[in-house]
Order: structure tokens, then C-alpha cells, then sequence
């Protein structure tokens, strides 16, 4: 089953000791005065807009969280756009889900390219432009209504450009109404993104000189219980150990362009080690992604505790040079992990009465401005 209908947190005693001692309005901001809470999800926010009609579906153009506010687009000089910021206008700005209590401000903006569009693109660029010399990674941009393209420094971003829009051109059926469809920048030599494993150094868990952390703790699976962490550490059959303890052993592993985790079944009773203080979520998400521009938080051993970041990207595609694979559909924060929290938690909390926090992905690799997760939609164990 996937992670998010069958998980069950928190992953350590010490995000639990974070919520522990520190107030739940310290920790987020509420919606308002009600109880209500934020929209995480993409799905949520879409159901909370209504059901589309075919034309609209063809229109819309994305969504994403600007702060406090959730942005939703359609395509310009439309009758959709137009009757959606009249709906807007006479449900006051607001976008409500009584039955979830989710509630924030919401806008209604217009873009030149639907989302449909995009993902054509983005399909097909996935799958053709890292033949074309200097691509090195490909990111969604509803914000920007755009593509954003990394190009390696090596290489020329205007030869890359030209190049790439002829592809498009000639084999898709997307019309190109402005350069603004791809957004390019350089990748420098000493930015290029590294798994945050930590070798011959330091961290949580030690899979010989391989240290890294943990996710999620108490994890029923087919593999028995356990819990999961990073896939480019351990091996099948590895010892895992916390400190001189041997707290389980490998049970699989999984490194192949979406999901980047392991399974650890526990050696023995859990007992009373770090992994036994959760909270259980059973709540099934249909959802596949968080919506870009929300908060949520990151936590692995080196980043002690936890740390605020921003979702820039929630389908990301890059090349990683160290094993040579492609990977996509993943999430890209901006907040930069260290080496050695790899295999450890992305998360979100909700802030009302019955608050909760929800594991939704597994940090794999990063740069000097960012970090990489793979989604909890892409793991299953």
C-alpha cells in the first residue's frame, strides 16, 4: 500500500519532543479564528474549488500557495478565467472546505499556458532533452506558468534553448505563444546535486561506513515491522545499526528514479529505543503531491530538529552523475540538508484542535540552495 494510507508516525522520539514542548500555534500560524486549518494538498484545493467542466479542465493552468494566499490559474483571454474570478468575487476571496476545515484566501490569475499544456511538455521533455548536451534538470513552475530548464555551465544556454524549442515545435502540439514556456539558468560545476549520505562520518543510523537517518519508525509492511529510510545507504541484508546496537537489518531497497528508500525490518522487539514514540495516522490520501509554495518542514540528524522549507517544485526531473540515473517526480524544497540526513523525514502539521503531522517524503540528495525528496506517493513497501 502506499506510504500515505498505511503509515504510521511520527519517525523519532525527538520530533516528538518537539511538539511535546512547544505550542502547536508556535510551531504554524493558524487560518483563522475558527479551527480551521490550511490547504496542503493540490487535490484538496481542487476539490474545495468545485468539480470542472471539460472546458474548464482544458483551461486550467495550475495552482500553487503564495504565503497565505492560494493561487489558482486559467488560461487568458478565456470564458473560464473570466467566470472564475467572478466565483471568486462572490465567495469573498475565500476558499473553503467545511467537511476538511481548510480555509485560506484565494486569487484567481490568468496564464498563457494550461496546465495540460505544460505537462505534455514536460512529458516529453523528460523523456527527449537530456540527450541534448547540458541538460541537466527539468522543474515545474505553475508560478511562472513555465518549465524551468538547468543547464550545466559547460554548455551554451542559447544553443540549448534553440535547440529545445524546435523540439517542441516539431513534435508536440503545444502553440508557443512566448520564450516565457522554458526559463533557463546555469548549473555551476560545484552546485551539482549530491545524495546526503554521509561516508566515514557522522549521523544516525551506520550501515558499515555508510551514515545516514531515518524516516518513519514503526512501519508495518510485507517485509514485517520496521521502519524506513534512504535507498542509496544500506544494501539487502545490511546490519543497521543506532550507535553499537544492531536495530535491524535491510529487508529492500529501492533506487530507481522515483523512489529513492529503504525497508529496515527491526532486529527484535522495539523495546524502548528511539523509534517507539509515534503518532499513528491511518487517513488515506489520494493525493500524489503537495502544492508548491507550502511550508512544510525537513528533519534529518544533521539538521538538528527540524527545518522550515518551502515546496519550489513538485515535480522535478534532474541527472545525478553519481550512478548515472535519471530521476523525476520528486519534490525540491529550498532549504539546503546536510550530509548525513539522507533518509530522513519532509513533513507537514496541521494547526488546529486535533493536531497532526504527516510524513510526505524522504529526503535523497540536494545542492547548496536546495534539497530533493522523494514523494510518499512513490514509495511502497
Amino acid at each position: 500500500m502506499k506510504l500515505y494510507s498505511k503509515i504510521c508516525v511520527l519517525f523519532s522520539v525527538i520530533v516528538m519532543s518537539i511538539l511535546s514542548c512547544t505550542s502547536v500555534k508556535a510551531l504554524a500560524k493558524e487560518a483563522d479564528d475558527s479551527g480551521y486549518d490550511t490547504f496542503y494538498y493540490e487535490e484538496d484545493i481542487l476539490n474545495a474549488w468545485g468539480t470542472f467542466t471539460d472546458e474548464e479542465r482544458e483551461d486550467y493552468a495550475g495552482v500553487y500557495v503564495d504565503g497565505d494566499t492560494v493561487v489558482l490559474l486559467f488560461k487568458e483571454d478565456t470564458d473560464t478565467l473570466i467566470n472564475a474570478i467572478t466565483r471568486n468575487e462572490n465567495n469573498k476571496h475565500r476558499l473553503i472546505d467545511n467537511e476538511k476545515k481548510l480555509q485560506q484566501p484565494l486569487k484567481v490569475k490568468s496564464a498563457n499556458y494550461s496546465y495540460d499544456d505544460l505537462m505534455k511538455i514536460d512529458d516529453y521533455l523528460i523523456k527527449n532533452a537530456y540527450s541534448v548536451k547540458g541538460v541537466y534538470s527539468i522543474g515545474t513552475d505553475y508560478k511562472g506558468n513555465c518549465l524551468d530548464i538547468g543547464v550545466l555551465w559547460d554548455a551554451s544556454v542559447s544553443d540549448v534553448k534553440e535547440t529545445l524549442f524546435d523540439m517542441i515545435k516539431e513534435n508536440t502540439d503545444v502553440e508557443i505563444v512566448s520564450d516565457s514556456l522554458l526559463n533557463f539558468h546555469t548549473v555551476k560545476e560545484d552546485d551539482l546535486i549530491t545524495y546526503k549520505i554521509s561516508v566515514d562520518g557522522n549521523s544516525e543510523l551506520i550501515t558499515g561506513t555508510k551514515h545516514y537517518s531515518a524516516a518513519v519508525g514503526h512501519y508495518s509492511s510485507t517485509y514485517g515491522l520496521g521502519f524506513i529510510t534512504t535507498g542509496h545507504g544500506p544494501s539487502v541484508g545490511d546490519p543497521v545499526k543506532l550507535g553499537l546496537i544492531t536495530v535491524g537489518y535491510v529487508s529492500a531497497v529501492n533506487h530507481n528514479g522515483i523512489d529513492d528508500s529503504a525497508f529496515v525490518t527491526f532486529a527484535g522487539s522495539p523495546g524502548t529505543h528511539w523509534w517507539t514514540s509515534i503518532t499513528t495516522q491511518n487517513e488515506a490520501k489520494a493525493s500524489v503531491s503537495p502544492a508548491q509554495g507550502v511550508t512544510i518542514r525537513v528533519r534529518g540528524y544533521q539538521t538538528t530538529q527540524y527545518a522550515n522549507a518551502i515546496i519550489t517544485d513538485n515535480n522535478f526531473s534532474y541527472y545525478n552523475n553519481q550512478d548515472n540515473i535519471y530521476w523525476s517526480d520528486m519534490l525540491k524544497v529550498d532549504y539546503p540538508v546536510q550530509d548525513g540526513d539522507s533518509g530522513g523525514a519532509a513533513y507537514w502539521w496541521t494547526t488546529n484542535q486535533n493536531a497532526t503531522t504527516k510524513v510526505i517524503g524522504v529526503i535523497s540528495a540536494g545542492a547548496s540552495t536546495f534539497t530533493v525528496i522523494v514523494k510518499s506517493s512513490n514509495i511502497n513497501y
